[in-house]
């Protein structure tokens, strides 16, 4: 049996964020509005940019926190972290009823990832979906594949390949993910993403120079 990963904080140890949560949520300007990504992108580094925009939109204010001291865990900001590059692509065209987040391989959301099915994306519910088997992805929309599905990784993106899929692969362990859309990794034990265009032309898929400029590379 696989190991769920541990919900460990990586806060501090990953981003090397001094400020409290709380205090970033003050510094960019409280909970309400739609992101001002150009600011924080001047005031922050790239993880305290993440927590700036995701305080904004108010989507980490949405996650069971124990208070405004608690700092999220590193699954609770990749939960937050999924719908945002879902809110900066552009689907070929929208769903028809839901949008459907998969989860591929064991789940180490938890709780975060329902937190998102009371949100909306192209103007859509979202619904949490976790196929078992390769052939079961086609009606994704976002597809998150954890560590330790690498091994069915070739597979998976063999078949996303030319479908209207936002492939994401979390694989700090290995740099070479190539055919997602996606790449999360690590990189002196932050998080960062690279992000592969002719992936994301293949199915079709427009991502925003936003999103583009926040990655650690364009390829």
């Amino acid at each position: 049996m696989i190991a769920t990963p541990s919900l460990t904080p990586i806060y501090k140890a990953s981003c090397r964020v001094k400020s409290s949560v709380a205090s970033i949520s003050k510094r960019c300007g409280g909970f309400k509005g739609e992101p001002q990504m150009t600011p924080c992108l001047h005031q922050f580094s790239c993880c305290k940019f993440w927590l700036c925009l995701l305080f904004i939109s108010g989507l980490l204010g949405s996650l069971a926190f124990a208070g405004p001291s608690r700092e999220p865990t590193e699954y609770e900001l990749k939960a937050a972290i999924l719908y945002h590059f879902a809110r900066f692509a552009e689907w070929p065209t929208s769903p028809s009823d839901k949008f459907n987040l998969c989860l591929y391989g064991p789940d180490p959301f938890g709780a975060a990832i329902e937190a998102l099915t009371r949100r909306t994306l192209l103007d859509r519910p979202i619904q949490i979906q976790r196929p078992r088997q390769p052939g079961e992805i086609s009606t994704c929309h976002l597809l998150y594949i954890s560590p330790q599905a690498l091994p069915d990784l070739p597979q998976l993106l063999t078949i996303a390949r030319d479908q209207p899929i936002l492939t994401i692969a979390d694989q700090p362990q290995t740099t070479d993910a190539s055919g997602s859309v996606i790449h999360l990794g690590l990189d002196r034990q932050k998080i960062i993403f690279d992000i592969d265009l002719a992936a994301a032309n293949r199915a079709g898929l427009r991502l925003s120079s936003k999103l583009l400029r926040l990655a650690h590379h364009v390829r």
